[in-house]
């Protein structure tokens, strides 16, 4: 999907919003930071990062497979099976050769051998049925999975399965590019579209914390929801966010209250980013336990020449802090606004 840019189809709430020539230019992902922590919101402005739809701070697995692609997860079966018939064939001609050779030698030291080497072999070839396990469990949920469809015009959260939403006609729409609304000076790109008829549907990935909404979540869901319709002209009367690394989820209606926070989230957001400046710290930190998990906060070990915080174009300098295991330790949120956070792991080490 290439990059749109639309006309905002301006309704009451929305004309108050519209951009002027100094208004900064808003990413969802930024906007959603901004509702979480001001200064997480900074943080995250600064960095330029693109909205990939999904939780950023979730690490992305190296041995991922497949879940929410029929023809992908058959694939990834298919690929399995064949690296284990072929694990399977080469270990049994090694072993033998090295067997048979090592046997000329002495034949209880030719066991030993065989011994050292069938374990790694056998971890590995468990490891293989378990990824084929998973992958013909997700097979079997998306073929069991039954036609089911959330009610669009109820404005309350609905539960919601991937397959049993595929089931229902929706096709699915992976955007390649951000959808932009040039009049707010918007852009955000979902995780993936939900296509059935004249609906679209935002999907997000919460890939890490509780099963629960926020409302961070809500505004994103609304951002998306305006940003399909303007560009597109479609109805977009709910998003649908997922769960961990499931298939379940909740939808998040296109609300009247949904809408409302997004508008006065947008504003807040401008406001701040207006007003930094070089000699301008930022907001205070927030009164509130939102510092104790939250990854910007999270202390990492400092490597010297590594890649530091982004800051007005350039790079903060590490906010230094040694630990009780005499290490130093730096944060992004440290970096940027020169302190520690209060962040859990902060404590346990007891940074100073």
């Amino acid at each position: 999907m290439t990059s749109v840019t639309g006309e905002s189809a301006l309704g009451p709430g929305i004309a108050s919003l519209v951009a002027k020539d100094q208004t900064p230019h808003i990413g969802v992902h930024v906007l959603t930071e901004f509702v979480f922590c001001s200064r997480a919101g900074i943080v995250a402005h600064e960095a330029q990062r693109d909205d990939p739809g999904q939780d950023l701070d979730a690490a992305l697995r190296l041995d991922y497979l497949p879940d929410f692609s029929v023809r992908e997860i058959q694939d990834a079966l298919q690929k399995a099976w064949s690296r284990i018939w072929r694990g399977l064939a080469l270990g049994i001609a090694a072993g033998s050769l090295i067997f048979l050779v090592v046997l000329q030698a002495h034949w209880f030291l030719a066991v030993g051998v065989i011994g050292i080497a069938v374990r790694p072999a056998l971890r590995w070839l468990w490891s293989r049925f378990c990824d084929v396990a998973t992958l013909q469990k997700r097979l079997r949920a998306a073929i069991d999975a039954q036609p089911d469809a959330p009610d669009e015009t109820l404005m309350t959260t609905q539960p919601v399965n991937w397959w049993s939403l595929r089931k229902a006609g929706f096709s699915v729409l992976r955007p390649e590019d951000a959808y932009c609304d040039s009049d707010l000076r918007l852009s955000g790109r979902p995780w993936r579209i939900l296509q059935k008829g004249s609906l679209r549907i935002p999907v997000f990935r919460k890939r890490s914390g509780e099963n629960a909404l926020y409302p961070q979540h809500r505004v994103r869901m609304a951002a998306y929801c305006h940003l399909i319709e303007s560009c597109e002209g479609a109805e977009s009367p709910y998003g649908v966010v997922l769960f961990g690394d499931g298939c379940d989820g909740v939808t998040v209606p296109h609300s009247t209250g949904n809408r409302k926070a997004f508008h006065e989230a947008l504003l807040q957001a401008r406001r701040v980013v207006e007003s930094l400046g070089s000699q301008n710290p930022g907001p205070d930190p927030p009164r509130s336990t939102a510092c104790r998990e939250c990854p910007l906060g999270r202390p990492v070990g400092y490597v010297s020449g590594g890649t530091g915080t982004a800051l007005h174009g350039g790079a903060a300098t590490p906010y230094l802090t040694r630990g009780n295991d005499r290490r130093l330790y730096r944060s992004p949120c440290g970096d940027r606004f020169v302190w520690v956070p209060p962040h859990e792991r902060a404590k346990r080490k007891k940074l100073t």
